[in-house]
């Protein structure tokens, strides 16, 4: 299970790539990202889940070409305005989010699968 350690003083939310230019995600739907259950508040932490075993990750992250999780951070206020204008795959090439970050699954580990998101 992936965790974020939200340490920025804004809401945020996370969509989750194997590929630095995601073509398609689980929910491609703004509605979904800024919804209560799936934002991550300032000073707390929240999960991201995949469907599938303890394994899910490790499969995840080897099909990508770069072997790499991108983690693309948008604000959750910035994203109430594209809801219903954008898509979230739109927004990502567009580059509306607050950060990139990407990690191998050997630095993923070692940080016990959780990331500390501390903002600018």
């Amino acid at each position: 299970m992936l965790r974020v350690q939200n340490s920025s003083k804004e809401k945020i939310t996370i969509v989750y790539s194997n590929t630095n230019n995601p073509s398609s995600t689980e929910e491609n739907n703004i509605a979904y990202y800024i919804a209560d259950y799936v934002l991550i508040k300032p000073d707390s932490v929240n999960s991201i889940r995949i469907d599938g075993n303890k394994y899910a990750w490790h499969r995840y992250i080897k099909r990508g070409k770069e072997n790499q999780l991108y983690l693309f951070v948008f604000s959750v206020d910035s994203l109430k305005q594209y809801d219903g204008v954008y898509s979230i795959n739109e927004l990502c090439h567009m580059g509306k989010y607050l950060k990139m970050l990407k990690y191998s699954e050997p630095e993923l580990k070692k940080m016990n699968w959780k990331i500390n998101y501390k903002g600018d």
